[in-house]
């Protein structure tokens, strides 16, 4: 049976090696960026990424038995959505004619990055997938499971660190923060949502020291 933590570990790793260095430049000072430039690339880690994260994924699990339902036709309804209700609230952070406060933007972006893209995105593929299927579970359990967690801990303690303008965050750690949400974030709430629709991997482990089968 294939194991979702070997797809995770080698997606993840790409991604990584792929986006890391871009997502450092972007919290860099040194590198000198456009608030178009900047703009453009959230737009794109943001609101196409998961989609990208999630082809990967069914080209995986899909690359050998037949697919519920096409993913192309999921990802080109669910991303439009998602871009729709994205860009104008991205298009006021990285305005230079009218810039706004680290409150105000920690009010837009916080509510992004901890509750729409990730509550948008994996339930939506999973009612298309799978939600007219024989013993298809209600997806709520799995939001109702995960969201407080994203809320209360990411966004209320770790993104409000980030944008809290009395106590600015060294760029170093902001980086840390948004590698992880970027690189890794995605990859963990995949593998819960896995987990959730079809039962947590056992891993096998070995006798303890001095001991043999």
């Amino acid at each position: 049976m294939k194991k979702i933590r070997e797809f995770i570990g080698s997606d993840m790793f790409n991604h990584i090696a792929m986006s890391g260095p871009d997502i450092a430049n972007f919290f860099d000072p040194s590198v000198v960026q456009s608030a178009e430039e900047k703009l453009s690339y959230a737009k794109g880690i943001i609101c196409v990424y998961p989609y990208m994260m999630l082809g990967n994924y069914c080209s995986w699990k899909f690359g050998d038995e037949p697919a519920p339902r096409n993913y192309e036709e999921f990802k080109n309804d669910s991303m439009p959505a998602l871009q729709k209700k994205i860009f104008p609230m991205l298009e006021k952070c990285f305005n230079d004619s009218r810039p706004i406060t680290g409150t105000e933007r920690a009010e837009i972006m916080i509510p992004i990055f901890t509750d729409i893209v990730p509550f948008h995105v994996l339930p939506g593929f999973y009612n298309y997938m799978y939600g007219n299927t024989k013993g298809a579970k209600d997806i709520r359990e799995w939001v109702d499971a995960n969201r407080p967690t994203m809320i209360s801990l990411l966004g209320g303690v770790i993104l409000k660190a980030v944008y809290d303008e009395t106590k600015p965050m060294d760029y170093h750690a902001k980086t840390e923060v948004f590698l992880f949400i970027a690189t890794r974030m995605p990859y963990l709430l995949l593998k819960k949502y896995y987990d959730w629709h079809f039962g947590a991997e056992v891993v096998e482990m070995g006798p303890p020291p001095g001991e043999h089968k």
